[in-house]
């Protein structure tokens, strides 16, 4: 009897034994768990964690075992964390669920908790296991990129410069800022979801297919000068630059146009003054080279009428010649006079520089003619 006592003692102290090496094995198992893990009973009164758990919150495993979740002097959110206990015992399974941590330098501390029940041998649950993890970085980097889109938004939305967002390969039109809806004419129902081919508004769509071949090639395009149609028909010539860029990860095209129509009519029409006035300049020197000889041409013309000796039909010829030497006069008189000049377009023909406006003011030649005979 005896010996049957020694030996169940014994092995109830090798089963002891293994157990607490065991136990000393899951302890150092999850003490070298990154990751702050923490376990507590059904009444929520804390049974153990690990190292990081202590680091974490600046606590010791002994301090905290017993107590409740509002006795860690950093914890938040209270009403939170019973919630999520009081269903996952009611559901079982596991959760994860958001919640922050204050520290006692005052910073917040966003953390995901994933929780899960763990059963005793009779398969009824005996407590909560969980797992903290830290993403203030994560919500830090949503917190700056949201504050960057709300930046990007308002400068492209109050942006003068008509701008656009497609996407590059397509050409679907995924937002436009209001200055691009007032010079081309749309609404934002009939742009948003279409395609430029669509809407066809590339006066020569070639120009489109040219861009995004250099927006592959080099990421982007600067001032170039493309013809933009408007909804209702109009042409309007726009400075055109463009940028790829990434959104959700697909390859986009900002779009930043300036309607530089009435600029570039102002440089046509500053151009075409300086060739017309290059023409006035180069009929001035014409007319000087011209008015000696037809001069001297009217002098012999008027020796010739005065005498008594020219017949009848020579008569005629003379007069003839001195009618059209006094128009030839006066056309050069008139060109030498001009000052200025206009262009006017002719249909079939193109645009002509009209001088005869002056040149009709000529007096009448035959009452000339019949004053001198």
């Amino acid at each position: 009897m005896q010996r049957i006592l020694e030996a169940r003692i014994a092995e109830q102290k090798r089963l002891e034994a293994e157990l607490a090496e065991q136990v000393r094995f899951l302890q150092t198992l999850i003490d070298n768990i990154p990751n702050p893990i923490f376990y507590k009973d059904l009444e929520g009164l804390y049974l153990g964690c690990n190292k990081a758990f202590e680091e974490y919150f600046a606590v010791r495993r002994e301090e905290i075992l017993g107590k409740r979740v509002q006795d860690i002097r950093t914890a938040d959110q209270i009403d939170v964390h019973y919630k999520v206990d009081a269903e996952l015992i009611q559901t079982g399974g596991r959760t994860a669920y958001e919640s922050t941590i204050r520290p006692e330098d005052g910073s917040l501390i966003h953390v995901i908790t994933h929780k899960a029940l763990f059963h005793r041998a009779d398969g009824n649950p005996s407590g909560i296991v969980a797992t903290i993890t830290d993403i203030t970085d994560h919500k830090q980097a949503e917190d700056a990129l949201r504050t960057s889109e709300e930046k990007f938004l308002k400068a492209f939305q109050s942006n003068p410069t008509m701008m656009a967002i497609s996407t590059l390969r397509e050409g679907i039109i995924v937002e436009v800022n209001e200055s691009y809806l007032q010079n081309s004419g749309f609404t934002r129902q009939e742009v948003v979801g279409k395609t430029s081919r669509e809407l066809n508004v590339y006066f020569h769509p070639e120009q489109r297919e040219f861009i995004i071949k250099m927006i592959m090639e080099k990421g982007s395009v600067r001032n170039l000068d493309v013809p933009m149609r408007r909804k209702d028909g109009n042409i309007i010539n726009c400075l055109y630059s463009a940028e790829r860029i990434s959104l959700k990860n697909v390859d986009h095209i900002l779009v930043l146009m300036q309607d530089i129509t009435d600029r570039k009519r102002a440089e046509e029409e500053r151009l075409q003054r300086m060739r017309l006035q290059s023409v006035l300049d180069t009929a001035g020197t014409i007319c000087h080279e011209f008015n000696q000889p037809m001069q001297i041409l009217s002098g012999y013309t008027d020796l010739l009428l005065s005498g008594s000796a020219t017949d009848v039909k020579t008569r005629e010829k003379l007069l003839s010649i001195k009618e059209q030497t006094a128009r030839m006069e006066m056309i050069t008189r008139k060109l030498l006079a001009i000052k200025d000049c206009s262009v006017q377009d002719y249909v079939g023909i193109g645009k002509i520089m009209d001088i005869h406006q002056e040149i009709r003011e000529l007096p009448d030649i035959k009452k000339r003619k019949n004053e001198h005979e």
